[in-house]
This record gives C-alpha cells, structure tokens and sequence, in this order.
C-alpha cells in the first residue's frame, strides 16, 4: 500500500500482511494528494504549497522526477493521461 504523508513530508509505504509501514520517500514539501498511474508503476504528489508535482517510481521507492508548475498553481490532484 502506498500513501501520502503530510505532516511527514513523504510518501509512505506499508506491507499489508504485516500492517507496517515498510519504507518512506522524502518529498520537498507536504504532498496534498498522492495518486497512481493506471498501471501502478507511479505516484504522483500534488505538494501543493510548493507549486510542484513530485513523481515517485513505486517499485524503486524513491522521487524519479519534480515539476514545477505556475506560482500559485497549487497543483491538486494529478491524473495521468495517456
């Protein structure tokens, strides 16, 4: 399972069968919203206080790209689009 972490600053992921959280992904900023590509491969993070749009590879664990987006832009939430 994976989810966003606010006051953490990350992305968190969890084992299911053990209900613990088994590693997280630091992020620049509070991610306001987390969603994945339709294939799972990918999270997206909406860190909407710092304009910016942080992908996360969710097999690796680990932030593969940032975008920034227009000042002001709060970006919340992503979709992918094919």
């Amino acid at each position: 399972m994976v989810y966003n972490l606010q006051p953490g600053e990350a992305v968190g992921f969890v084992d299911v069968r053990s209900k613990k959280e088994v590693a997280t992904v630091a992020l620049p900023g509070p991610p306001l919203s987390l969603n994945l590509s339709p294939d799972g491969t990918l999270g997206f993070a909406g860190v909407q206080s710092l304009d910016k749009i942080c992908v996360v590879s969710i097999a690796e664990r680990r932030v593969v790209c940032v975008f920034d987006t227009p000042k002001g832009a709060g970006p919340d939430a992503i979709i992918a689009l094919r």
